[in-house]
């Protein structure tokens, strides 16, 4: 175990660390199952035990990515129909976007936030943002925005956490990344309803 973290600290050390974090969490966007943000908490948690990486660089490592994924699926929503993807083709799929759509109209940013969350909503609200909800600058300025409070969220996660729970540095990385995991969960299942409820309304 020793060992392994000792490894992670190392690589965690590197300045390559920080490009790979940023196309990690852009791939994510577009292939969801990519855990993005359970590697920024992972490295936040890194950064509260040993310093490295920087919690800055890590940032804005998770903005770039966030923001260069998500701008992808707009251009590419912009040229296809999306809603017969095999991804986005399952009726509970296609009962979230009918919900998310019902909501960008008035309330862009809080969905592209909430979105962060939720599984597939990234994904999700990207595409129909692209699909003619939202001009490119609009969405530019909503995905900025959230993309710094999505990013603060996961780096800030981890590194509180590593910082009240004083184990071992791969131990540290470990909690932080469970921890997350069920308040994602929680999260995205008050997402959800709040989804749901205003689309409702």
């Amino acid at each position: 175990m020793e060992e392994i973290g000792a490894w992670v600290a190392g690589f965690a050390g590197t300045l390559a660390v920080y490009p790979i974090a940023a196309v990690v969490n852009a791939i994510a966007g577009i292939v969801p199952p990519v855990p993005s943000t359970a590697l920024f908490v992972g490295l936040g948690a890194l950064n509260a035990t040993s310093g490295e990486p920087s919690f800055l660089g890590l940032v804005l490592a998770m903005i770039a990515g966030s923001i260069a994924g998500d701008l992808i699926l707009y251009a590419l929503a912009s040229r296809f129909d999306f809603r017969q993807w095999p991804l986005l083709s399952s009726p509970r799929a296609q009962r979230r976007l009918e919900r998310i759509d019902a909501r960008m109209e008035s309330e862009s940013l809080q969905v592209l936030v909430i979105s962060r969350f939720i599984p597939l909503g990234r994904t999700a609200v990207s595409l129909i943002a692209g699909a003619g909800r939202m001009s490119l600058r609009d969405f530019t300025g909503a995905l900025t925005t959230a993309s710094v409070v999505w990013a603060l969220y996961s780096v800030g996660f981890g590194w509180l956490t590593a910082r009240w729970i004083p184990v071992p540095t791969i131990v540290a990385v470990i909690i932080a990344i469970v921890l997350s995991i069920v308040l994602g969960f929680a999260i995205s299942r008050l997402g959800d309803w709040w989804i749901e409820r205003r689309a409702e309304d």
